[in-house]
């Protein structure tokens, strides 16, 4: 059995509402750098909550998953990208 490495997340800002779609090998780590401000592109919009997250046994799998993510985002397509996300089935952050 292959171990489910890389993660995509979306955290959606307490601040503004927005949200931030990103890639991650090491989650744990990288919601710390966020939380506490050491990431850019997220900084001024603290704090946030993780509201989805989905594990993958292959690098490019999440990636696309990602881009896609961005995507919707981007275009919407019509779509509530936030009841999107909402009725995607959580995942649980300690069985990385």
């Amino acid at each position: 059995l292959k171990k489910l490495r890389y993660c995509i997340y979306v955290l959606q800002s307490l601040k503004d509402g927005n949200m931030y779609i990103g890639f991650s090998e090491n989650l744990k780590q990288r919601l710390t750098d966020h939380f506490r401000g050491n990431s850019s592109a997220t900084s001024p919009r603290r704090p946030f909550q993780l509201i989805f997250c989905e594990y993958f046994a292959n690098k490019s799998d999440a990636l696309r998953r990602e881009e896609y993510f961005k995507l919707l985002r981007e275009e919407e397509f019509g779509l509530n990208i936030e009841k999107l996300f909402s009725e995607l089935q959580f995942h649980n952050l300690d069985d990385s």
